[in-house]
């Protein structure tokens, strides 16, 4: 009977995780939108082939950080939660597998931030002009779209290490639950 909770708790977590990634891909891209707006309407739009959202940018912002991203959580859940199997009862494994969706969540963010920091220190007017003839036609702020380019590629490769990391953690957590760390006796700390 704890196998079928189990896998309802990894079903469940997988749907949480496939929601809480199209979440943080809606609000990714609305901030990337407010940094550029050309990433979206010169590359995205065009990328997904989503015409309308010429005429309603927000929501096609939104629906492009969705539809990049949900995919991500479902990566990340159904390999994660397979090591989820690993601890003894259905609770155990809900509270692990929720504490590893937020510390992927953490890595991703720390990632983003990094890749958009890099942008701007690295992306000025010289690094554009060696870029520029592959850039997209029709860009007229070319740093600004590398440079949300560089966060985006930043949450990419944060979601490759939240897969290691959470994987790591859920190892770990597992062990560091079956052996705790046994308290020290008062008479040795006395010495």
């Amino acid at each position: 009977m704890r196998i079928i909770h189990k896998v309802g708790v990894y079903l469940v977590m997988l749907v949480v995780a496939v929601f809480v990634a199209a979440i943080y891909g809606v609000i990714q891209g609305q901030f990337s939108y407010t940094l550029s707006t050309e990433y979206f309407s010169q590359y995205r739009f065009k990328q997904l082939n989503i015409l309308w959202a010429y005429d309603y940018p927000r929501l096609g912002v939104a629906l492009v950080g969705a539809v990049t991203s949900w995919w991500v959580g479902a990566v990340l859940s159904i390999v994660v939660g397979l090591f989820g199997f690993m601890f003894s009862s259905p609770s155990l494994m809900a509270k692990y597998l929720t504490r590893t969706l937020c510390l992927v969540i953490g890595v991703v963010f720390s990632a983003s931030v990094l890749g958009l920091g890099y942008g701007y220190y690295s992306i000025d007017h010289e690094a554009v002009v060696q870029i520029m003839p592959w850039m997209y036609p029709g860009v007229s702020d070319p740093i600004q779209f590398m440079r949300v380019g560089f966060m985006y590629n930043g949450s990419f490769i944060g979601g490759f290490l939240g897969l290691i990391f959470g994987v790591l953690y859920i190892i770990y957590s597992k062990f560091r639950y079956n052996n705790p760390l046994q308290p020290i006796a008062k008479s040795a700390v006395a010495d």
